[in-house]
């Protein structure tokens, strides 16, 4: 499990920092070079697959913006990635990751098309931001693959008027989620 949270963590710093990666890629020489992800596109979401010693590891991603001071910054970065349910077999987990820079107090909401909103607490802030993560059981990836977008809210002070809502298309979600969960 902590190998499996050591490459996701690599995986979001990819997503986060993918301009400086490849510049600093570039100036290692070839021997030291890591092995790549595999990356397929389904429409809106991402799937990146790695090889290690310890076997393959798949994971989806989309990146979600947002306009700040008439800038637009990257405002959430979701992943799924395949895990333990409560029934101990693979389910798959939705993590979503903010900017550091959150105001965390007011927790994370999210929202399914026009469906009333939940809150979870973030659970952990560390470099590549602050995070939250969803079990998703057989009943949410049944709404999810149906959905049209997932609304984000959260907020980077505590005032209202520093809410952000970035949406995340879920537009290709359901058959990147059937090919993850092939691969996961």
């Amino acid at each position: 499990m902590k190998t499996k949270m050591l490459m996701i963590a690599a995986l979001a710093l990819l997503a986060f920092a993918a301009p400086a990666t490849a510049a600093t890629e570039t100036a290692k020489p070839a021997a030291a070079a890591r092995p790549k992800p595999v990356e397929t596109k389904f429409e809106d979401w991402s799937m990146q697959c790695m090889q290690s010693s310890k076997g393959k590891y798949c994971g989806l991603y989309q990146k979600a913006f947002a306009t700040v001071n008439g800038k637009k910054v990257m405002a959430v970065l979701a992943e799924v990635e395949m895990g333990k349910g409560k029934d101990g077999k693979k389910t798959p987990h939705l993590r979503l990751i903010t900017p550091l820079g959150t105001w965390l107090p007011s927790n994370l909401g999210f929202k399914l098309d026009d469906e009333k909103q939940n809150v979870v607490p973030f659970w952990v802030c560390g470099r590549s931001g602050c995070m939250t993560e969803l079990t998703l059981e057989a009943e949410h990836v049944s709404r999810l693959k149906k959905g049209k977008k997932l609304l984000i809210a959260y907020r980077t002070s505590p005032k209202k008027e520093d809410q952000l809502e970035p949406t995340l298309s879920l537009k290709g979600f359901a058959p990147a989620l059937d090919a993850l969960m092939k691969n996961g």
